[in-house]
């Protein structure tokens, strides 16, 4: 059994030592949540090095034509984002989260294209289970109930609104070389003055308001155990309760509730360990500098963190795979994810067995941003994966 197939998606030693690994074996059975994680050429590998015999030496060719078809795709979609005045409007509709600016998509169009013939090849091959899948008798396989989901879409505060304008304008004279990351705070980004306070007065007078809602989230939960969820009406959070003063005791038999937070720059963990420290909110962080012993370590104090300890787990992309995390309930994504496959590699790390309480999944989302693109992007994104896994009868057992 070949765990975690993703893996040898590209010809190094891995994939070679599965290549010969199978000639000793009578069968192999590979598994993976990420069959596909960036072009069709992943999964095509995959086939071969499993050895199925329409992916073989004598369809290299073939794959060679699907590489240079891509290629040449993706230097058409340059060429045409290039052309006149496209990269400014681009990043100002992306900046100011216009759903409707024109993307170029000849690469995507190619990719589901070629998707569909490997889809075809792996059919009644496949059996594909999900945390959704269910059992002869209707009854889901994991045991889990749904997870609940909460997209908090709120708007930021006006000197959070000019800032990214100007970083947009910057972007467009730079030729889009770089990255925003002004919507978590404006001090996010290099140039921006930020000073640091020492109190939530202080903190009024420059505030995010996507960390203001990130730690009255953390908060509320944080006050008692179970609390009903929160949501946006009218742009304020709001108890989604009929009885808003509902609560479980702290003396429940049931875990308390914990917290991760999903933030995907690192070096905006600064700004976010300083709005919790000042809303008085413990925390754990976990990123990619960390060694294996020191990340060992955090997550053992997380695990075996009591009312009265740190209930929070700050995270990056280190997170999203190979993680066990069942002692959280609730997941907060202040970053959107590009891809809805990566999002559920998120979710998964607290919604699995033995998971005993009800999950929790909030995005905070700035409206009229390039976060409502983001999220866009994450979904459509989903596209390809269900081009491969959700087309035809034929592939699912």
């Amino acid at each position: 059994m070949a765990d975690e197939a993703h893996n040898y998606r590209n010809i190094k030693k891995g994939y070679w030592a599965i290549f010969c690994l199978r000639s000793l074996c009578q069968a192999i059975v590979a598994m993976t949540a990420t069959p596909i994680t960036s072009r069709p050429l992943d999964v095509w590998n995959i086939g071969r090095c499993l050895g199925l015999e329409l992916f073989g030496s004598t369809y290299d060719d073939e794959a060679l034509k699907m590489v240079r078809q891509l290629r040449a795709a993706a230097a058409k979609d340059r060429k045409r984002f290039q052309q006149g005045d496209r990269i400014a409007t681009i990043i100002m509709g992306t900046v100011k989260g216009n759903t409707d600016v024109e993307v170029p998509s000849l690469y995507r169009s190619q990719m589901l294209t070629w998707i569909g013939i490997i889809r075809e090849r792996f059919s009644g091959i496949v059996i594909w289970r999900t945390i959704w899948s269910i059992d002869n008798h209707g009854t889901r396989i994991s045991g889990l109930a749904p997870f609940q989901e909460h997209n908090l879409l709120v708007k930021l505060y006006s000197h959070e609104v000019d800032n990214l304008e100007c970083i947009a304008k910057d972007l467009i004279e730079e030729g889009g070389a770089r990255a925003a990351k002004a919507l978590l705070h404006p001090s996010c980004n290099t140039g921006y003055l930020w000073a640091n306070p020492s109190n939530l007065e202080e903190w009024k007078k420059d505030p995010s308001r996507k960390l203001d809602v990130l730690a009255q989230v953390i908060c509320w939960h944080q006050e008692f155990d179970n609390r009903p969820p929160l949501h946006v009406v009218d742009d304020r959070l709001t108890v989604s309760s009929t009885n808003p003063d509902v609560a479980t005791s702290i003396a429940d038999s049931t875990p308390c509730d914990k917290i991760i937070v999903y933030c995907a720059f690192p070096s905006s963990y600064t700004q976010v360990l300083k709005v919790l420290e000042l809303n008085s909110v413990r925390t754990l962080q976990m990123h990619g500098k960390l060694s294996m012993s020191a990340r060992t370590n955090i997550i053992s104090q997380f695990k075996s963190s009591g009312r009265d300890g740190p209930r929070v787990l700050i995270m990056s992309n280190i997170g999203l795979t190979g993680l066990n995390l069942p002692c959280a309930n609730i997941l907060i994504i202040v970053d959107s994810l590009w891809s809805t496959t990566d999002e559920g590699q998120l979710i998964g790390r607290i919604y699995r067995p033995p998971q005993p309480k009800t999950v929790h999944i909030y995005r905070i989302v700035a409206a009229d941003t390039q976060d409502v693109f983001l999220n866009n992007i994450s979904f459509s994104k989903a596209a390809i994966l269900d081009a491969f896994m959700g087309a035809t009868p034929s592939l699912h057992m």
